[in-house]
């Protein structure tokens, strides 16, 4: 009985911590698949953007003048 008693006492932290993995591993994939979400979101907007950008300068007639920093024409 002392043996069963000693295995139940050597088991039982590893019940815990195998509970506490397998947590931090769904908190995990939860975490990576919402960020995932987030840049494919932001991804899809920037490009948008840069559509309608080039949609407006690709229409422009007249021409477009770029200026630096010092206001130097570029």
């Amino acid at each position: 009985m002392a043996t069963k008693s000693s295995r139940q006492a050597a088991e039982a932290p590893e019940a815990p911590e195998s509970a506490n993995l397998a947590a931090l591993t769904k908190l995990t994939t939860a975490s990576y698949e919402n960020l995932e979400r987030e840049l494919r979101a932001t991804i899809a907007t920037l490009e948008g953007q840069a559509l309608r950008f080039e949609t407006a300068i690709d229409n422009i007639s007249q021409g477009i003048c770029f200026f630096d920093a010092d206001e130097r024409l570029i």
